[in-house]
């Protein structure tokens, strides 16, 4: 083994060095807490958290967004056949226009006044973005994740930009201006992106970065150029 003196050094300033409070908490056995449907998880398999204050927030895949009150120990669970009634909307539950998107919860974003769900759809309808804002009645406002040519039903990544809102899915990443709540643009791999599955998310002052199926791109915001690492 070479330099087996950092290993000591490294032991010595473990067990020595440590403050006594520090240490003390470091020797405490782990505990955890479980959480399942029977305690009113509205499903097990969990995507995404979220949690503000005493609220947390589970995206869950296939029960929707499920909310847990931490100080009174509540549960509450919000899927496309949630409040209102069908009565009180449009037909099926899929285009239910006060609720989720969908019911598989894939990414949860916090903003200054409301709360983004991103949702992932298998199918042929469905999918797309929602936001709750408990000051909005309904609270609930979904949107279909437009394209140039088509929708996008598997979001997979969100990042907030002062008054935008930026979305990747399985088709690229789309643009979202929060006050019109108008879809602004669209970026593919045509475009400039290195892939068409857009990962990952991060605002970063000037640029957007976006972690691909085809590497890392970054978007110059004012001058609308990118590059790519691969």
């Amino acid at each position: 083994m070479k330099r087996p003196w950092i290993l000591c050094l490294v032991m010595f300033f473990a067990f020595h060095l440590v403050p006594d409070t520090q240490a003390a908490s470091l020797k405490r056995p782990l505990s955890f807490q479980h959480f399942t449907t029977k305690e009113g998880l509205s499903s097990d398999m969990i995507n995404a958290l979220f949690a503000q204050g005493e609220m947390v927030w589970f995206g869950t895949y296939a029960g929707g967004a499920t909310l847990y009150d931490r100080s009174k120990k509540t549960w509450k669970a919000f899927t496309t056949k949630g409040e209102p009634l069908a009565s009180k909307d449009d037909g099926d539950s899929v285009t239910w226009k006060n609720l989720l998107s969908y019911n598989h919860v894939s990414v949860i974003v916090p903003d200054v006044d409301r709360i983004w769900f991103g949702t992932y759809f298998y199918g042929f309808k469905g999918g797309g973005i929602s936001y709750y804002n408990p000051q909005r009645n309904p609270p609930w406002k979904p949107f279909d994740t437009y394209t140039s040519s088509d929708l996008a039903k598997k979001i997979v990544s969100m990042a907030v930009d002062g008054d935008m809102l930026w979305v990747g899915s399985e088709k690229g990443l789309c643009l979202l201006d929060k006050k019109t709540e108008q879809w602004k643009t669209f970026y593919s791999p045509q475009k400039g992106l290195s892939g068409n599955f857009v990962n990952a998310l991060l605002v970063d002052s000037d640029y957007v970065w976006s972690g691909t199926n085809g590497g890392i791109s970054r978007l110059h915001k004012t001058q609308r150029t990118w590059n790519t690492y691969s």
